[in-house]
């Protein structure tokens, strides 16, 4: 299905911060981070967010187009911490 349930959402959105935050405390920076699908496409828009990470290229890989992951945009404040 194209649609996702909040409990998606927030499960997704636990991973990309996850994954910020893993980035923020290694000691080197990557060269590129590589995102694929579109359970992960979040995560380049929450670099740019960052200041410290925004240099960061990203690579986002979508592998399937047929499978979407599409929320409200009512959800993206509360569960990936963006602004409005």
């Amino acid at each position: 299905p194209s649609d996702r349930g909040p409990e998606t959402a927030a499960r997704w959105g636990a991973f990309g911060r996850a994954a910020l935050e893993l980035v923020r405390r290694r000691e080197t920076r990557p060269d590129v981070i590589h995102c694929m699908g579109w359970q992960t496409a979040m995560l380049p828009v929450l670099l740019r967010e960052d200041p410290a990470l925004s240099s960061i290229p990203v690579v986002l890989t979508v592998h399937d187009v047929g499978d979407l992951g599409l929320y409200d945009r009512a959800t993206l404040g509360p569960v990936f911490g963006l602004p409005d």
